[in-house]
């Protein structure tokens, strides 16, 4: 097995206010993956996009954090799907922390 890697991590992206299509991140390393991300709660929530499919389960822990469990392709292909929904108002920078673990060791990006 390898460590995880994640890629595209770094991208200034605008949004309007609906919702952010945020930049595909890539996955690569064995066996199963686990990516805890982290954003600022008072400028928004992390979700699916709507009608997309294909996504493992995003497990909301409450204060920002949010799980995804799987192998590198699935977890590319619901990285792929996620968007950024901003809170009602917010209209400032926000950044999303990723911290991605295997059987190998981890990734911080």
């Amino acid at each position: 097995m390898a460590t995880p890697t994640l890629t595209n991590l770094t991208t200034d992206e605008q949004y309007r206010t609906s919702f952010l299509d945020l930049t595909d991140m890539v996955v690569s390393g064995s066996g199963t993956i686990a990516i805890l991300m982290g954003i600022n709660p008072d400028a928004g929530a992390l979700d699916y996009l709507p009608a997309s499919s294909g996504n493992v389960t995003l497990n909301a822990l409450g204060l920002g954090q949010y799980l995804l469990i799987g192998t590198a392709e699935e977890l590319t292909t619901s990285l792929a799907n996620l968007a950024f929904f901003p809170t009602a108002g917010f209209f400032g920078t926000f950044e999303l922390v990723l911290h991605a673990e295997n059987s190998d060791g981890p990734l911080d990006g």
